[in-house]
């Protein structure tokens, strides 16, 4: 993607695909891993299942995607203005991040 232009097709498919292939590394596949980490530190038999695995990876693929798109969105919103841009993006991600990852009180 060139500074100044706003995104085409190919800027749209290489940034979803990236978004959701740095969502399934990092958030899926670390989610997991931290679970582990959290069972073993409470001294919980370790267990494992492919289902929860596959969850767990895939709603990091789409948080990934979600990432992506307000990011695209802003590129193609503010094209110029890098700044704004920043402005924007920090704090739409943060609110989509704590929207999905707050507690339900019961």
């Amino acid at each position: 993607m060139h500074p100044m232009h706003r995104p085409d097709r190919r800027d749209w498919l290489t940034g979803l695909a990236a978004g959701a292939s740095l969502g399934i590394v990092f958030l899926g596949i670390g989610a997991r891993v931290g679970m582990r980490v959290i069972a073993h530190s409470a001294g919980q038999a370790p267990t494992f299942s492919i289902e929860g695995s596959i969850a767990v990876s895939l709603l990091g693929a789409l948080t990934g995607t979600l990432i992506a798109t307000i990011f695209l969105l802003a590129r193609t919103t503010l094209p110029t203005r890098r700044w704004v841009r920043g402005a924007y993006f920090g704090p739409s991600v943060g609110r989509s991040h704590s929207a999905v990852s707050a507690p339900s009180r019961c």
